[in-house]
């Protein structure tokens, strides 16, 4: 069996209308994928397979390719590829499962597995939010996972 590793950065969370409200979700889940790249110098960033992006809602700014553009926006090399995944709340989860299981099936040795969410600026209030309005907004997390 291969060894492998699983290196991680997480941005703390924000609150519905908080001070992440200004901050598009691409540049909000470019924020930990550089700092990923910054505290990793020995993982050579540009032989990502793919950066996998989770976002609960397709609404507007996020209603693009999130995934792709954050790549792009932490300097990672235009050849690596990102994908947005919509799993609703599970949306990060899922994509730490892709990459699990592309790994696992020798798709690749190295991917980006991330989800954002900046509701305050996906134009969803209290009642459509999953939360009921509890404690949500911008929450970027990820994991880059290796072979």
């Amino acid at each position: 069996m291969q060894s492998s590793s699983t290196l991680c950065a997480r941005q703390s969370g924000g609150a519905m209308k908080g001070s992440l409200k200004t901050v598009r979700a691409d540049e909000l889940a470019a924020i930990p994928i550089r700092a990923l790249v910054e505290r990793n110098s020995d993982v050579d960033f540009s032989r990502t397979v793919d950066v996998l992006m989770g976002a609960a809602s397709g609404i507007g700014e996020q209603g693009y390719n999130v995934g792709r553009t954050a790549a792009l926006l932490a300097g990672l090399d235009h050849h690596v590829p990102g994908c947005t995944v919509n799993r609703f709340c599970a949306s990060s989860l899922m994509t730490i499962r892709m990459a699990s299981h592309a790994i696992r099936a020798g798709e690749g040795d190295q991917y980006i597995a991330a989800g954002v969410e900046a509701v305050s600026r996906a134009g969803l209030g209290p009642s459509d939010c999953c939360c009921s309005g509890r404690r949500c907004g911008s929450v970027p997390q990820l994991a880059v996972l290796q072979a």
